[in-house]
């Protein structure tokens, strides 16, 4: 799967001289190349410590058609979701009490997956192709300006290169999860913990979740979705535990965002955006 780097990367810059700053595909990327620096792997465990306020049960409370029909990565930044789709390879700013476009631009990639908001950045992962060039694939993390669409950097994103899934943040670093190897129903998906400036993995965990499908940060818990299983787990961020398990009557739950009170879902089955209560 290596790559002659330093001679794409050389081409890359070249042509973007000749090509301008109007579409941000083309916009000069500097590329950061991870180092292999030590992880910790965790495999996850279901806890059974009590505690009333853990979730209970996810209740739907409002939907919407998204404006393209393969919706996949979600965000929220504070006013606005951000939903990428696979299809269209195109990044949509929505309202949320209504999901009008407020604005959109070309991904920086041709498979758009996963989405976070950093409280400035949007950061998004392209899926690389894996379904055409499958071990050939190369995955790219982005830092996107959401005022523009230029790409401000990237880095090649960790694991086997095969499916990428979604992103999350937690106020300090990046959690990326890729979906294994979809050949295999009850494949081996994992979790990364990444640091944003470098792109070196913090932290390995096995995902609960063998088809893995959304990802997302609460401010206590990660929040992952399965789309085999129609389940969302709420997993303990320092080793990957599941604190709880909950069925959703959402019949392909993707991108996952969450808003500081509701959760929210793509569906890429139905094209729509579900709101959701956590009780």
């Amino acid at each position: 799967m290596k790559r002659m780097i330093i001679i794409l990367a050389a081409l890359l810059v070249i042509s973007s001289l000749f090509l301008g700053a109007c579409n941000p595909k083309s916009s000069p990327t500097p590329t950061l190349t991870p180092t292999s620096s030590p992880t910790t792997t965790h495999t996850p465990t279901l806890t059974s410590t009590p505690n009333d306020q853990l979730p209970s049960s996810i209740t739907i409370i409002d939907e919407f058609d998204t404006p393209s029909e393969f919706p996949t990565g979600l965000t929220w930044d504070g006013q606005y979701l951000w939903s990428c789709d696979f299809v269209s390879e195109i990044i949509y700013k929505l309202d949320p009490d209504d999901g009008s476009v407020v604005d959109s631009f070309s991904s920086p990639g041709n498979d758009p997956e996963g989405m976070a908001w950093d409280g400035q950045y949007l950061w998004h992962v392209d899926g690389g192709n894996a379904y055409e060039l499958g071990d050939g694939a190369v995955l790219y993390i982005y830092q996107i300006d959401p005022a523009n669409g230029n790409t401000i950097y990237s880095f090649e994103a960790p694991g086997p290169g095969i499916n990428a899934e979604d992103l999350a943040w937690d106020g300090n670093y990046l959690w990326y999860v890729d979906g294994g190897d979809e050949t295999e129903i009850h494949g081996t998906s994992s979790i990364y913990k990444i640091d944003p400036q470098s792109g070196n993995v913090l932290l390995n965990i096995d995902a609960p979740a063998a088809n893995p499908s959304g990802l997302t940060w609460d401010g206590t818990y990660l929040v992952l979705g399965d789309y085999i299983k129609s389940r969302i787990y709420f997993l303990n961020p320092a080793n990957g535990n599941v604190v709880a398990s909950l069925s959703i009557d959402i019949s392909y739950p993707g991108g996952l965002a969450w808003d500081g009170q509701y959760l929210w879902c793509a569906d890429w089955e139905a094209a729509k955006i579900f709101r959701l209560e956590i009780n």
